[in-house]
This record gives C-alpha cells, sequence and structure tokens, in this order.
C-alpha cells in the first residue's frame, strides 16, 4: 500500500530537415540553357527507453522515490544531399552528391534515488543522486550527480528554499546565428565530443502576508562546461567538412532573478 510503481516505455522520433530548390534559364549563343539545384539538409534522432519509477512513502510526512531507465539512442545528424541538372546544347549534365557521416548509436543507463524528510517542524530536505551511464563508440561516460533542497518557514507567512544540483547531458544542441533557418542540430556525445555539465545554485523566498495573495522572488547561477557551438566561419549547411570538425567547446555562466505574484482567491485570479 505505500509503494507505488509506475513503467514507461517509449519510442521517440525526431526529423529536423531544410530543402531548398532554384532554377535558372537563360539564354546562351542562341541556344536556351536551363539548369536546377536541390539540396537537402537533414538530422535524425530515434530513442527506444524503458523506465521504472518507483514512490515509497515511509511516514506522512516522510517519502523516498527511486527508480532507472535504459535508453538507445541512434543519430543520424549533418546528412547532406546535392542535386544539379543542367541542359547546355545537346549536353545533359546530371549530379548527385551525398554527405552521410555513419550512425551513431549509444546506450544510456540511469539511476537515481532521493529521499524527502522533515529535518525539524520549520525545515525539510530533500536529498538525492543521480547516477548516469553512457556508452558510445567504445568509450564510456560515468557521472555521480548530486542534488539538495532545503526549505524552511521561519514564520507562518514565510517560506524560504535553497537548492543545488549537478546536472550532465549526453545531447548537445547546435544553433548557427548565421541562418535566419531552423538550423538547431542536435548532435550526441561521441569519443570527440565530451557531455555538457552543468552546476544549478538557486536561493527563493516566498510570502503570503497579503490576504489571497503569494509573492516568491529566486536567484539563480548556473555553471556550465563542455558548451558546443559552431567555429567562427562554420554553420550546419555549405561545407562538407563532417559536424565534429565544424564545432568546439567552452564554458558559459548563467544567472539572473524571477520575480512572481500570484492571486490564489477569489472569482478572478492568476499570476
Amino acid at each position: 500500500p505505500r509503494l507505488f510503481l509506475n513503467t514507461t516505455i517509449a519510442y521517440t522520433g525526431y526529423l529536423s530537415s531544410i530543402s531548398n530548390h532554384s532554377y535558372d534559364k537563360y539564354t546562351s549563343f542562341n541556344s536556351i540553357v536551363e539548369s536546377t539545384v536541390d539540396s537537402d539538409y537533414h538530422s535524425k534522432i530515434r530513442d527506444y527507453s524503458a523506465l521504472a519509477d518507483f514512490d515509497f512513502h515511509i511516514a506522512p510526512k516522510h517519502q523516498a522515490k527511486f527508480g532507472a531507465s535504459i535508453c538507445q539512442h541512434v543519430f543520424r545528424p549533418d546528412v547532406q544531399t546535392l542535386k544539379y541538372k543542367e541542359n547546355y546544347y545537346d549536353q545533359k549534365i546530371d549530379t548527385t552528391q551525398k554527405i552521410s557521416p555513419n550512425k551513431i548509436t549509444s546506450q544510456e543507463i540511469n539511476f537515481y534515488v532521493e529521499d524527502d524528510f522533515p529535518i525539524c517542524s520549520a525545515l525539510q530536505a530533500n536529498v538525492g543522486v543521480h547516477l548516469s551511464t553512457y556508452i558510445v563508440e567504445e568509450k564510456t561516460y560515468f557521472s555521480a550527480q548530486p542534488r539538495i533542497s532545503l526549505s524552511c518557514i521561519p514564520h507562518q507567512d514565510w517560506r524560504l528554499k535553497a537548492g543545488f544540483s549537478m546536472m550532465e547531458q549526453y545531447v548537445h544542441m547546435l544553433s548557427s546565428s548565421s541562418l535566419v533557418m531552423p538550423t538547431d542540430l542536435w548532435v550526441p556525445v561521441t569519443k570527440r565530443i565530451e557531455p555538457m555539465k552543468a552546476f544549478h545554485y538557486s536561493v527563493g523566498a516566498y510570502y503570503t502576508g497579503f490576504k489571497g495573495w503569494e509573492l516568491t522572488s529566486e536567484l539563480y547561477y548556473k555553471k556550465s562546461k563542455n558548451l558546443l557551438e559552431y567555429k567562427d566561419g562554420m554553420s550546419a549547411m555549405g561545407s562538407v567538412t563532417n559536424w565534429q570538425d565544424k564545432v568546439e567547446m567552452g564554458e558559459g555562466d548563467s544567472y539572473g532573478i524571477e520575480l512572481m505574484a500570484q492571486r490564489t482567491v477569489g472569482k478572478l485570479n492568476g499570476w
């Protein structure tokens, strides 16, 4: 009665494609010349996954969660096809060029456990760890990602929160700022491309002293490593180079403040 299991088996497919067609017709030496160019660029991902999530109610105010998942990713990023046709005098030119890097197959195995429990009457804690293994191209990445959050109620109208989490991601998103088209490309971690890591810190305050209102303020800071982006002058399209040769890795910082006012009672409410 105190243990609940949720099992999920899933298939996910993703395809991003950009096509271009150009046609030109002109006269040269009293002859009509016609030429067409068709280009196609696409990226494809297929995921097969199974997840098992457990909820264990130890006591009315004490709850634990744990679970495991396994996923197989199949990536076909950066596939480019170029077709060129031309009718010039009595000659016909018909060529097709296709750049298709080998598909990348990888396996991801995850296990997590977290415990939500009261330290005292005014302090609640949630502590957990996420263990992850990623296998690709005969290389194995392993990470232990801790997460902790604390919630304190110093006064009936106030709630204070603080949290820290470390995260690791095995899929990168590449965006091209040089093109005004949807050229976001999802690419996998490989032997050359390392996983992205992030360290996230946050503190927040919640006030309910005004009847029917809840005011929220939260500060956050995130430090990221192994961020992926195109090298200067490189983009998704227009180059025969493999996508791994077009990119470079770096670090990044994100920080900010979030403010919210929410009306919780009455005929008209919102935030």
